[in-house]
């Protein structure tokens, strides 16, 4: 498979304010469907008014990665372990990609139906886009595996709340006395 050539920008603004899991979706949206452009990944993805937005928020996340228009829908058809197996095999630096198309990330997504066009089942997608066979499926475990993932994300988010309450009344209980 020829792979096209990373073409990286140096603007990183769009970039630096999505988070770890709106980055994965941007990317795999894009490189594995290619009837999907900048302005429904805005929509489907960021939640944007695609009017608004006009494609700006991920056409930026795309272009700072490197990921331009030769790069749309390559890998349609194709499970995400096999995209990355290319990925990893091309003489270019694809490790920051990978990382995002990686197991933590998009299995957890997935199971989330996040990016679930057809309103399909979690195990639906998982078949479907993932798995080229049926040793491939994914078992239960790995499934719950990546639930949890998302859960301890959750768990370490109010956790550092609530210990930023806790240090905020300890604050406040010390000024008044």
């Amino acid at each position: 498979m020829q792979i096209p050539i990373l073409q990286p920008s140096t603007r990183d603004r769009e970039f630096k304010q999505r988070d770890f899991d709106q980055i994965s979706r941007i990317i795999y949206n894009w490189l594995f469907f290619d009837d999907v452009g900048h302005r429904e990944i805005d929509r489907d993805v960021l939640g944007l008014d695609p009017l608004s937005s006009k494609g700006w928020q991920s056409m930026g996340v795309l272009h700072f990665l490197g990921l331009k228009k030769e790069f749309k829908g390559i890998f349609v058809g194709l499970s995400v372990r096999e995209a990355i197996k290319h990925l990893e095999e091309d003489k270019q630096d694809f490790s920051q990609i990978v990382m995002f198309l990686s197991d933590d990330g998009l299995f957890t997504e997935v199971n989330k139906n996040i990016v679930n066009k057809d309103k399909k089942s979690s195990d639906e997608i998982i078949e479907e886009k993932f798995c080229t066979s049926e040793d491939q499926i994914p078992t239960n475990t790995e499934i719950e595996s990546a639930q949890k993932f998302g859960q301890r994300k959750n768990y370490k988010n109010l956790l550092f709340i609530f210990l930023l309450l806790v240090a905020v009344v300890i604050l406040i209980y010390s000024f008044t006395q």
